[in-house]
């Protein structure tokens, strides 16, 4: 318990610290994304966060005050493994991506044969079998690859990864496995000093090499700590806690569509954790045996189920340039309608009554005041 609080006390110092010291060499050196109104913001948070997580635990390892032993080193390394290869195309700026075939093989094979490959060395195929870590490995790159969509907008992947390493920690914590349950509250905090500098407006972003690291390390820690449960609780509790992420892996931006539909960005960072919690929640409790499998099955379909739908709802139509929020707003300010034009007899000198002309409505609103009667 000692541990766990001086251990999360230190990685959120940590992880600030180092996404301030790291946010000028990088806008120097041109490590940045374009963010909203144009602002540049540094691409930095994933180093911090990867650098905080193996600091902290390296040093417990190190001075014997936390033996984590093997089982972490191992989903640590390959986390790592995998934030590598992210945060080599965070630093690689993206004018000098050369063209041609085989560059671009090579990159997809370090997107996803890296997190595949690091996936299948992390599941336990003694407890699962062939077909189930095979299984287990494609859910693990499947909730990396959505924190990477996740990551799109100010706080978003950093709130989601928060609530799913305390979730996780409170069914390793339930299972007895203390080293991972200190690797997931480790986690969380790094998260919670990175976030510091990630909420809206962003300072810092994670990037795809933080993004990955967030996303495979619960995951992973998901299918260790979920392997003895059984396809009915152990599948029902890893679908209710990577449902947010999963779904976003589908072409469909959720923070973006609840940006469409008129929401602040530090409310899209609420709704987005609220979704991910409410469907974390019943999968804890269906781990601890307090629900049945099918209550985390519903909570996984309906958080599933609004994140497609915010993300569907606040996309424009095609052919329009205008979200569902804009045209919204546009309809509550819109002005009154123009009045029909009237038609005066305008006399021409010399020619009679002379002949209708069509003259342009009255431009203000307000009707003229009448002059009192003498």
């Amino acid at each position: 318990m000692l541990y766990g609080i001086v251990a999360a006390t230190t990685a959120v110092l940590l992880a600030a610290a180092l996404c301030a010291l790291l946010r000028g060499p990088g806008l120097r050196a041109g490590i940045v994304v374009v963010g909203r109104r144009g602002r540049r913001v540094p691409v930095v948070g994933g180093l911090a966060v990867v650098g905080t997580v193996g600091a902290v635990v390296g040093a417990g390892e190190w001075s014997g005050a936390a033996r984590l032993g093997g089982e972490v080193t191992r989903v640590l390394l390959a986390a790592a493994a995998v934030a590598a290869t992210g945060l080599a195309e965070d630093l690689r700026p993206a004018r000098h991506r050369p063209g041609g075939r085989w560059p671009r093989v090579a990159r997809r094979v370090s997107r996803y044969a890296v997190p595949a490959g690091a996936a299948a060395l992390v599941v336990p195929y003694d407890v699962l079998g062939v077909v189930g870590g095979l299984a287990a490995a494609a859910w693990i790159v499947l909730v990396a690859h959505g924190c990477v969509a996740l990551d799109h907008a100010d706080g978003v992947m950093g709130a989601a990864g928060v609530v799913m390493a305390f979730a996780l920690g409170v069914c390793a914590v339930a299972d007895v496995r203390d080293g991972l349950a200190a690797l997931l509250c480790v986690l969380a905090a790094a998260l919670t000093g990175f976030l510091m500098h990630n909420a809206a407006p962003a300072r810092v972003t994670a990037g795809r090499g933080g993004a990955l690291f967030t996303g495979f390390l619960p995951a992973a820690v998901a299918v260790l700590v979920l392997a003895g449960r059984g396809p009915g609780v152990g599948g029902s509790v890893l679908a209710a806690l990577g449902a947010v992420p999963v779904v976003s892996v589908v072409p469909v931006r959720v923070a973006r569509g609840l940006r469409g539909m008129g929401l602040t960005p530090r409310g899209v960072v609420v709704v987005v954790a609220a979704l991910t919690a409410g469907a974390a929640v019943p999968g804890v409790l269906v781990f601890l045996e307090w629900a049945p499998p099918l209550a985390a099955w519903v909570a996984a379909a309906a958080a599933a189920t609004a994140a497609l739908a915010c993300g569907l709802l606040g996309r424009a139509p095609r052919g329009s340039g205008v979200r569902l929020g804009k045209r919204l707003r546009a309809v509550r300010g819109r002005p009154r309608p123009a009045a029909e034009p009237q038609f005066v007899t305008v006399p021409r000198p010399g020619k009679g009554r002379g002949e209708p002309r069509e003259r342009p409505p009255l431009t203000r609103t307000r009707r003229p005041a009448r002059t009192p009667e003498l």
